[in-house]
Parts: structure tokens; sequence; C-alpha cells
């Protein structure tokens, strides 16, 4: 089986006008899109329980698939403070793609790299081969 290979590139990071940063994460994997599916919702549901860097919290957590795009939601939160995160995970046979557009406070919070790296880390767990 091929290793999994994520890719960072500075085309795959945007600023909002409002500062928002969004990130795109993509991993190839060897499992089908069927079980990679599977696999990737977990994931997302998983963010409830992962160990946030910074001390930040998931809370109203909502996840739908539309064909092989699953759309979430949910709010990231830390003290009082609390911002909505909204994206998708596309997946196919081959590829796992996650878009999504990070709060400026929580890139400031817990820093983007600190961030992607936590997201980086769950997607390639999860499209591990067996």
């Amino acid at each position: 089986m091929p290793p999994i290979v994520t890719r960072r590139c500075p085309l795959h990071r945007w600023q909002t006008d409002s500062g928002d940063r969004g990130m795109r994460i993509e991993a190839t994997h060897a499992l089908g899109r069927d079980k990679a599916r599977q696999r990737l919702e977990g994931v997302v549901d998983g963010l409830v329980s992962w160990s946030w860097p910074g001390g930040v919290a998931v809370h109203d957590l909502t996840r739908e698939w539309a064909g092989d795009q699953l759309n979430f939601s949910f709010v990231l939160a830390r003290g009082f403070f609390r911002a909505p995160i909204a994206g998708r995970l596309s997946v196919d046979d081959a590829v796992a793609v996650i878009e999504t557009t990070v709060p400026g406070m929580i890139v400031a919070l817990v820093g983007e790299d600190r961030l992607r790296d936590v997201i980086q880390q769950e997607l390639e767990h999860a499209l591990a081969n067996p």
C-alpha cells in the first residue's frame, strides 16, 4: 500500500477580509471511497473529544453528507470566547480534502501551524491502512 501523503502548500491558505484564515489539507489514501468515508466521518464525530491545543473545546457539532462531501460545523470555545467553524470534507477513491475557514481569533489563540498539525495528524491517522 502506498504511504499517506499530506500536502501543505501556500496556495492552499487564504485570508478573508475579516482576518479569518482558510485551510485546505489534502491526503492521499488507498482505502477506497467507502472505507475512507467511514473513517473520516469518525474524525468529524471525534472533534468533540480531541485534545485541542490552547485549551480550546468543541461544542454544537453538526454534520451532513451530500454525495461524497461531508459538510460540518461546530463552535470552538475557550473561556468566554466562542467562534463558529464550518467546512467540508470531500473524499474520493484516492484523495481526501478538508477545507475550512478558521476565525482569526482562534488562529491567534492556538496558532495556525498547531491547528493545522492537529488536523493533519487526525487525517493521517484516520486514513492509515488497517
